[in-house]
């Protein structure tokens, strides 16, 4: 059941129109932060730095001073970059690319987001980590991590 909701999460990503909670995964590896965990669980995500983004239709909402407004496959962020999704990838008019490979998010700026899907709590888990580091978040200690 967890390999099919992420399937479901990808090929959504895929097919060219991003729903916003598809894009929270995307964000916490936009924002760029190293050792922060991200608690997405319906229309709220919680950082354990304190952050917190909100859901509202194809807009969402931070505490920190971004928002990002999604239309179709692009998402245009207050910052003035706009994103386009292409195919599992998505691409910033600021010239990083940001690509997902199975649970994995790999940022040309040099960092690793690992998602995880609870389906008891219908929470989705993110942590961030620089990959110039060799660590992994605790539960992803026997998977292969995606490193390039």
């Amino acid at each position: 059941m967890k390999k099919i909701l992420l399937a479901l999460s990808i090929l959504s990503l895929c097919i060219g129109s991003a729903s916003a909670a598809d894009f929270t995964d995307f964000l916490a590896a936009i924002r760029g932060k190293s050792d922060v965990t991200y608690y997405r669980n319906n229309d709220a995500v919680v950082g354990s730095d304190g952050s917190a983004i909100q859901i509202k239709g194809r807009n969402i909402y931070t505490n920190y001073g971004e928002v990002y407004r999604i239309n179709g496959d692009t998402i245009y962020a207050s910052n003035n970059i706009i994103y386009q999704l292409r195919g599992s990838s998505l691409w910033g008019s600021n010239g990083t690319v940001y690509t997902r490979e199975g649970n994995t998010i790999i940022g040309s700026n040099g960092i690793v987001c690992y998602t995880e899907t609870s389906l008891e709590k219908r929470e989705v888990m993110t942590f961030c980590k620089s990959n110039r580091s060799s660590s992994r978040p605790p539960s992803q200690h026997n998977s292969r991590p995606h490193y390039r």
